[in-house]
């Protein structure tokens, strides 16, 4: 039962990892074109910039947020015309995907089969009578013999199948005993 609730907390675990991974930040910056943003420089409503690669990220004087992908492979002359116009710069290295969420994506097809595999394994040995092999074995032989059973999966105490013990006034004259051979000799 624990190891079920396990592997219950790792799913959902993992779920929410990739789930707050992916969700859009709380104040999403508004995409606009790199000839949008060079006019909104000119006219000196941009704040701060944030160059990182090729993404320019930035905030206007009125607090918003915007994107912008840069054209440039050289930022000489955008530099330049930051500088004039008195923006702050901020430089970043490129992102670089996470290695554990890389690690994830790639192995998760892979975990996915395991996991079906393992619940069609399940099914089948539910579909063949319960859970697991039951073993049976008859332990003494005669009154008060009792059939003692076990389950081999280890969930479940099925001792409670006992043959209840037979007195010698309740066998009369031909009955016979546990095992069923006749008595010899005396009648």
């Amino acid at each position: 039962m624990t190891s079920k609730v396990l592997i219950w907390v790792v799913v959902v675990g993992a779920m929410l990892f990739l789930f707050s991974r992916f969700m859009p930040e709380t104040t999403p910056a508004q995409p606009v074109t790199y000839s949008a943003f060079l006019d909104e420089l000119e006219s000196g409503r941009v704040e701060t910039v944030i160059l990182q690669g090729q993404v320019i990220e930035g905030t206007r004087a009125d607090k918003s947020r915007f994107r912008a992908n840069n054209p440039e492979t050289d930022f000489t002359s955008l530099i330049g015309a930051l500088r004039k116009a008195d923006v702050g710069i901020e430089g970043r290295a490129p992102e670089q995907p996470h290695f554990l969420a890389q690690l994830l994506l790639q192995l998760a097809p892979a975990l996915l089969l395991i996991l079906v595999f393992v619940y069609m394994l399940r099914q089948m040995q539910g579909a063949a009578g319960g859970r697991g092999a039951m073993v049976h074995a008859a332990v003494g032989v005669g009154p008060g013999a009792r059939d003692a059973r076990r389950d081999v999966g280890g969930d479940r105490d099925l001792d409670a199948m006992t043959v209840a013990p037979v007195s010698a006034a309740s066998r009369g004259s031909g009955s016979r005993p546990a095992g069923g051979a006749r008595r010899r000799g005396r009648a």
